[in-house]
């Protein structure tokens, strides 16, 4: 039977290719891929099966795969291995002139399947809600750089992570709260390295990131198992399928921000700021974090030089400028997203708007901010909230 089409015909044509794949995965497009002189696009190291015999090796290593782009641009694509920098690469594109090695595109999900008769498929989705719905079509997290889509295998959390998260799971009888399951994901966390609120201020950009990741983890094994039963037997009513699908996708829309805000608050509390979430600025408008609350803020006598104001987003593709408004008495505003990199014009016109982007510090190598100067990691922020609180 036919799946029918519930998604944009982009979205679909990405669905199809990995769907009729035996291997795939997803990448976010980087800065390095676009700008540097090999043009060429990274491949994730678990993916090395899908185009070689054998793993790695101490020898550089170069095959050559036809690839359709797009279900109609095929090019011959060379594919490398560097063993001077242990990397995979795509390249072959023919000089400059390929579409999708260009500064737009930066931030743009690149999907890369494997068929029958080693053919092969990429599929470049550009539109931020087209990158949601894939990636929600196949449960994965629309904050990791590269995750595999079907028939490979790669997890950057640990076996005693894992073993763990699958014992907090089988408590779970009903769905708890985003804010239990991100405080059950931080206890855990800090439990395993026995962190103080030193050891919380001082890795902050690891452990929001890391907390982030295993709360997904946790999200999604309790709604794999709590939804289990309605996959194994037929539910029988149209309507009671669509309420059933409705609140799956809300619980997993609304999950993403609010887990966020909770990191963030975590680490805030830990370094002893003054803060207010959803503090209630202008005609009834509400940013993610107010330094210090809106008592000051709406007092004409505070100085306001001392105000900040942080958004919080797990992606901000074609999200930031929803922020722009939420304090009007804040010039310059703050948007920490997790987000794999923007294109340099969107940061040019972010800075236009006196909007910074604070991300983890490992993020920061997939922005080309050497011009703009307005993308920090979050420890340089917590640094200037400290200033401004003293």
């Amino acid at each position: 039977m036919k799946r029918p089409h519930l998604f944009s015909q982009n979205v679909e044509n990405a669905i199809d290719i990995a769907e009729q794949s035996t291997m795939a995965y997803s990448h976010f497009i980087t800065k390095w891929e676009v700008t540097s002189n090999a043009r060429a696009f990274y491949i994730p190291p678990y993916a090395w099966e899908m185009f070689f015999d054998a793993k790695g090796g101490n020898e550089k290593k170069c095959i050559e795969r036809n690839i359709c782009w797009q279900k109609d641009k095929k090019y011959n694509n060379k594919i490398y291995y560097y063993s001077s920098k242990k990397e995979y690469r795509i390249a072959n594109f023919g000089g400059k002139s390929f579409e999708f090695l260009q500064d737009k595109y930066i931030g743009s999900l690149l999907i890369v399947a494997k068929g029958e008769d080693d053919l092969y498929n990429a599929y470049v989705l550009e539109a931020q809600k087209d990158i949601d719905d894939f990636l929600e079509f196949y449960r994965l997290d629309n904050t990791n750089p590269t995750q595999c889509v079907k028939g490979l295998y790669s997890s950057n959390i640990s076996k005693e992570k894992l073993n763990k998260i699958q014992s907090i799971v089988e408590q779970y009888t009903e769905f708890p709260t985003t804010s239990e399951i991100c405080t059950t994901a931080q206890n855990l966390i800090i439990s395993i390295g026995k962190l103080q609120n030193k050891d919380i201020v001082r890795n902050c950009d690891r452990l929001v990131k890391d907390w982030y990741d295993v709360d997904f983890l946790i999200f999604e094994g309790i709604e794999e198992k709590l939804y289990r039963p309605y996959i194994m037997e037929p539910i029988g009513d149209l309507n009671r399928l669509l309420r059933l699908s409705k609140v799956i996708t809300n619980r997993r829309k609304s999950r993403a921000g609010l887990s966020l805000e909770n990191h963030l608050s975590r680490i805030f509390d830990a370094c002893g700021f003054i803060y207010e979430k959803h503090a209630e600025t202008e005609l009834h408008k509400k940013p993610d974090f107010l330094f210090p609350n809106s008592e000051c803020y709406h007092n004409v006598n505070f100085n306001q030089d001392k105000l900040l104001m942080l958004a919080a987003k797990t992606t901000c593709k074609d999200r930031w400028r929803q922020v722009l408004n939420e304090a009007d008495k804040i010039r310059n505003k703050y948007l920490f997203t997790l987000q794999p990199g923007v294109s340099h014009n969107q940061l040019k016109e972010m800075k236009s708007c006196d909007l910074t982007l604070v991300v983890p510090h490992k993020n920061l190598k997939l922005f080309d901010y050497s011009e703009t100067q307005n993308v920090m990691d979050l420890t340089t922020f917590v640094s200037y909230i400290k200033e401004k609180q003293q």
